[in-house]
């Protein structure tokens, strides 16, 4: 059982937009530093879950994770005001046949 797992996150290149997972660029305007001086570090997040099996057929996870700006984040401008560090909280239900 895994309960906390770790992530870092970095651009490809200096001056490499920051992407979502569907290749989307984060941000409008887009998350961008031509110029390369913010660096690479998107930044890093914990993530905490649980599970439990309530019965043979039946999964509840549960999960807490915060991402930790890094660099890159803090140094672009964004829609956020400064308030680049996010929290996330999910829970989800797994049925088995």
């Amino acid at each position: 059982m895994r309960i906390a797992d770790y992530h870092l996150f970095w651009l490809a290149e200096n001056e490499d937009f920051w992407y979502r997972a569907n290749q989307a660029p984060v941000g409008v305007p887009a998350r961008r530093d031509v110029t390369g001086g913010s660096g690479s570090f998107v930044g890093s997040e914990l993530d905490l879950t649980v599970t439990w099996t309530a019965c043979k057929y039946t999964k509840v996870q549960g999960g807490y994770s915060h991402f930790f700006a890094g660099d890159f984040v803090r140094d672009t401008t964004g829609t956020n005001n400064g308030k680049d560090d996010a929290d996330f909280l999910y829970v989800q239900t797994t049925l088995s046949f």
